[in-house]
């Protein structure tokens, strides 16, 4: 846990200096030891023991909206590029959609 307080801290130290649109929060489980079953964090770290923990800190729900929600999307987002028609090759569209198996 004392690398979790440390961590979040330094979190709550950067949302007060106004860096929250630069974060992304997420986490990874690499290996068998890192599932709960076997004694690991699980997929459920974050939202169940970080985010209390940044509350606790003062971090309020916009910024952590911001950084569990907003920025991903942002960041999961792909532009392509679309031309219309051969013939029209000067003229293309700007398409956003979001990486999600639910679009």
């Amino acid at each position: 846990m004392g690398h979790d307080s440390r961590r979040v801290r330094f979190l709550s130290k950067l949302v007060a200096r106004g860096y929250t649109n630069r974060l992304l929060l997420a986490q990874d489980i690499a290996l068998k030891f890192g599932l709960r079953r076997v004694s690991g964090v699980g997929y459920a770290h974050v939202p169940n023991v970080i985010v209390p923990m940044l509350r606790r800190q003062g971090v309020g729900d916009e910024d952590l909206t911001r950084m569990l929600v907003d920025t991903p999307r942002e960041v999961l987002t792909i532009e392509i590029d679309v031309v219309n028609t051969p013939s029209s090759a000067n003229s293309s569209a700007r398409l956003s959609k979001p990486c999600s198996s639910r679009s």
